[in-house]
Formats: C-alpha cells, structure tokens, sequence
C-alpha cells in the first residue's frame, strides 16, 4: 500500500469487486484475505513517524516447550499447528522470537479481526487524557445525541467497553439476520455504515447486568470518538499514538460506505499493521502504557483496561472473562485480544510478556477452537519461559 494522507473516497463497490470480497471471506481464503485488504477495500491510513521503538533482541533460540492435549510440544510447533503466519513474542522489552510463515513477510499488513477491538479501549483512554470524554461513565447519548430517546438511554461508555449495554444483537454475521446484513452492506458493498442497525436495537437486560459480544457496538464507539474528539480518527490516532509510540510503518482500518455521509473506519475488526508494530501495542500494554520512552496512555487506564468486569464464565471462551474491548484470563493479569481465524494479542504485566499471532485458521467458532486451545497453551508457556 503506498502511504497516503487521508482516507481513500468510499463509493459503492462494483459487482466485481463484490464478489471479491465475499469470496476472500470464505475459510479457505484465509491466507489470502489476511494481507489484501488494501486491494480490496477502501481504506483509513494512519501514519508512522520517523523516531522508531528500537526493539533489542535476545540471542538464544525460542528453546521453551509447551504441553497441549497430552503432548509436549517444542515451541516451534504452534507454527504449523496452529495455521501461523506471523508471530512474535517479547520478554522484558527484548524480541525473543519472531518467525514468519506462508510469504508473510516482516513488511506485511496483517488484518486483525477482533483482536484489533482492543484499539477501541486505547483511542477512548487517549480521549479521555485528553479531555475530550470526560469519564467512562459517561451516558453514550453525550457523544451520540442522536440516540436520545431510544433504548441507549442509561447506557454508558463502560458498558459498550465491556458489551454489557443490555442490548439485543446476535453478532454472527456467518448465518443469516442483521449482522450478516451489517457485514454485507459496509464491507462487501459499501453502501452503509456497519453501525446503522444499532439506533433501532431494543434492550434485552439492564446495562450492566449480561455480557453480550457485539462488533456493532464496538463500531458504534468508533463513531462516537470520532463525535467526540471532533477528526477522523486516523489521524487523531497517528498523532496521539502510532508517531509517539514510534511505529515502524503505516497502519490503516477499512472504511465502511453511506452515499451521503462518506465512509467511517469500521473499529470492530478492520486494522492492519505490520507484526512488529502489533508487537509494540501489546508490549506497551504489558508496561503500563509505556512505549518508545514516554507514558503514551495512563497507566491507570490500562490496569482498568485489563481488569475483568464480571465473574461469569464464557462458553465461547472458557476460562476468561472480559475486560474493556478485551479478554482478561483467569488466574493472571493477562489479557488476550482475540480475533476471528486465530489472531491474537497478548500482554502479560506481570512476567513483561508481550506476544502476537496472527493466523489464518477457521474463522467461526467452534471450527476454530482447538487452534485457540493450543495457541493459548503457547501463551502461558511463553510468559513462564525465560530467555537468554
């Protein structure tokens, strides 16, 4: 992708171009579709500066073990089995592991899928800091008074951070119904902002009460920021985080369409970045907001962030619990940003882990699950090794 200044014009795609998109959504074309958003889609550039995060590395080998379904496995293995392209894992600010797969090369912009939700929960942290949102406590309809009036009313920005709005959405866009109708009308044709369903959605519990995962609504908070924060949010991001942080290179989200009103980055899942930089978002978590010399975000945000908001257990993810815009992992003060077809980011505070997968395993759950398993399995191992 060649660098860019502002976001490229949404219009609605040509059939071609449609039936592209559907086909690179297909399991099968995983591989493929992980690294050709930018020939596919319209896009939201957030640009790098020139003062890099210089990240050391160890020299010893990855020479850890980690045991899966009865099987010890050297730490390679997670490569194949778990259907890797890039991955990357830093102990105490130093890479001590990074391997790619199938052409993912150190230059390549990888999708994020949900793991990149986690961004959501930084560009609020970032706009609080700066004024701009007072508090997370905040009614939703502040930022987005066009939702007074409706089922939104009481609902707060730590609500949609933790998907306890209350509010009823079955985000599974692989069957038929209206996520299916978001995903079609934003990312295959471009006609709509994939938020549009969400002012007519009725409330199912009070807020605050049920855990109900919704990209819908972590698009919606897209919105709102930028409401908020008054830009588009690429450049208040390249500003307030990718250029102090020091990115090595471009970053970008896919745009949504409406013929009227332009398109809006779909902040549900549609990052791309290279897995170095990925590398550097986890580790700046893993230090408490701490990246390229400077306190970036609050460190007592992102403790907030990784704090588990309920007790319940999730049969989709068994053993963790949800933070803000995150997985939060039972028995530790890690989290786990996880994305559909095995993207994952992890950080670590105690053990100053910092680790990102990106994969191209099946998409749905629980296709997809084993892979998960074993991934996670890696994780821990990783926090517990220590390298030389």
């Amino acid at each position: 992708m060649q660098p860019s200044n502002s976001p490229t014009a949404s219009a609605p795609a040509s059939e071609e171009i449609q039936r592209l998109r559907r086909a690179v959504f297909e399991d099968e074309n995983n591989l493929l579709l992980n690294r050709s958003i930018e020939h596919l889609f319209n896009v939201s550039p957030v640009a790098a500066g020139d003062n890099v995060w210089t990240l050391p590395r160890y020299d010893g080998p990855a020479d850890f073990t980690y045991e899966y379904d009865g099987e010890v496995h050297p730490a390679h293995d997670v490569i194949e089995n778990t259907f890797t392209d890039a991955l990357i894992v830093i102990r105490n600010g130093r890479v001590a592991m990074e391997e790619y797969a199938n052409f993912a090369r150190e230059d390549t912009r990888l999708l994020s899928f949900s793991m990149g939700k986690i961004l959501n929960a930084v560009l609020v942290g970032l706009a609080i800091a700066d004024g701009a949102i007072q508090s997370v406590d905040d009614e939703m309809t502040k930022y987005l008074p066009e939702f007074r009036g409706t089922d939104w009313d009481g609902t707060t920005l730590r609500h949609m951070l933790l998907f306890r709005t209350g509010m009823e959405w079955d985000d599974y866009p692989y069957k038929p119904g209206e996520a299916r109708d978001s995903h079609e009308n934003s990312f295959i044709r471009t006609v709509a902002h994939y938020h549009a369903p969400a002012r007519n959605l009725r409330r199912a519990h009070p807020p605050g009460k049920v855990f109900n995962y919704s990209s819908l609504e972590t698009s919606l908070m897209g919105a709102l920021l930028e409401n908020a924060l008054g830009e588009r949010l690429n450049g208040y991001f390249s500003r307030r985080l990718w250029q102090p942080a020091g990115m090595e290179a471009e970053a970008f989200w896919v745009l949504d369409g409406d013929p009227e009103m332009g398109g809006r980055e779909i902040t549900g899942g549609t990052f791309n970045a290279v897995l170095r930089d990925y590398g550097r978002v986890a580790l700046m978590l893993a230090q408490g907001g701490k990246a390229n010399g400077k306190q970036i975000l609050p460190q007592a945000w992102v403790e907030d962030m990784m704090r588990p908001g309920g007790t319940e257990t999730f049969e989709m993810n068994p053993g963790h619990n949800y933070g803000y815009q995150t997985w939060t992992i039972d028995g530790t003060k890690a989290i786990a940003s996880i994305g559909s077809g095995g993207q994952f980011l992890y950080a670590d505070p105690e053990s100053d882990t910092a680790i990102v997968k990106m994969s191209h395993a099946p998409q749905a759950y629980p296709d997809f699950k084993p892979s998960a398993e074993e991934t996670q399995a890696f994780l821990l191992a990783a926090s517990a090794w220590q390298p030389r």
